[in-house]
């Protein structure tokens, strides 16, 4: 198990923020060398769009 903290600066749009954090948190989950890893988001669009990348 892990955590992480990122801090964001210069982005107001709650989805641009959402994604990068996604972004930061599979890198950070790569570097740990993690192989099963959860990513929860409150983003519906966010999470529609990483599922249909995940399929293809």
């Amino acid at each position: 198990m892990g955590a992480y903290v990122y801090l964001v600066n210069n982005i107001r749009d709650s989805t641009t923020v959402e994604v990068v954090v996604c972004l930061q948190a599979v890198t950070f989950t790569e570097e740990m060398g993690f192989g099963d890893v959860v990513i929860e988001g409150d983003s519906l669009t966010i999470i529609k769009k990483l599922n249909i990348r995940k399929r293809i």
